[in-house]
């Protein structure tokens, strides 16, 4: 079995909605991570976007300053933009599959 050990970095992807155009660095959330197989509380579906979401661009304050990508801001937007949260859950989903189709070849 060959193994794609670079299938597991993180990756940019580009976010657009509307006016919002910003970039997110994502990495996948490793299984070995979870409690349980299957653990989709709030409280893990956050801690799961906060461990893969590792750098943004264009996320900006209400003073158009660029927002420090940390704990306290992602779980901001975790809480309270659906569409960024979905955006980010997507692609690591899309990581996580392509990782399992590259292991099987």
């Amino acid at each position: 079995m060959r193994i794609n050990t670079r299938a597991t970095n993180k990756k940019w992807f580009d976010f657009e909605k509307g006016d919002i155009k910003a970039s997110f660095e994502i990495r996948p959330f490793p299984l070995s991570l979870m409690r349980t197989e299957v653990d989709l509380t709030f409280s893990t579906l956050c801690s799961q976007f906060i461990y893969s979401v590792t750098a943004w661009e264009g996320i900006v304050d209400e003073n158009d300053a660029p927002l420090e990508c940390n704990e306290e801001n992602k779980t901001i937007l975790f809480n309270f933009d659906d569409d960024i949260r979905e955006f980010v859950f997507g692609k690591m989903a899309e990581m996580r599959e392509r990782i399992k189709s590259e292991l099987k070849n």
